[in-house]
């Protein structure tokens, strides 16, 4: 005999919507099929990477001549002494950091040192790119 049920109490099994939200009984087997599946590939994946990779690398010999027998380019060589350049790249870029020239003489533009162009920005107390106001430093001789 059925039971009979309360539309009141239980407003969703009057609608007609199941009880049970899963079949387990259904969804049992396919669960055990795919682990089984997943186990079974596993095990044949394992032995073919024993059949395919050979147990001892074979020993490989180096792509690359030894430094002594390697020749030099071609002519022209675009740089002959490179840490000589280097120095004086650098050398020329301190300078320009921190002397004064003259950029366009006829409209009174020079170029001045970055540090006396910070501690000028700081002095007129302008917005900085960022958002914030440039602050004058205490001692502007010293570093903190």
């Amino acid at each position: 005999m059925r039971k009979q049920e309360n539309p009141i109490i239980d407003p969703l099994t009057a609608l007609g919507f199941e009880e049970t939200d899963v079949a387990y009984r259904k969804v049992l087997p396919w669960i055990l099929a795919l682990f089984a599946f997943l186990g079974s590939s596993s095990v044949v994946a394992f032995i073919m990477y024993g059949i395919l990779v050979p147990k001892e690398p074979e020993p490989t010999a180096s792509t690359f001549p030894p430094v002594e027998s390697r020749r030099r380019p071609p002519e022209p060589i675009v740089q002959g002494n490179p840490i000589e350049d280097m120095q004086k790249f650098r050398a020329g870029e301190e300078k320009a950091l921190t002397s004064y020239a003259w950029r366009d003489k006829n409209a009174g533009v020079v170029w001045i040192p970055v540090e006396k162009a910070i501690e000028l920005f700081a002095a007129r107390g302008e917005q900085t790119p960022l958002g914030g106001y440039a602050v004058a430093p205490a001692n502007p001789g010293t570093e903190a």
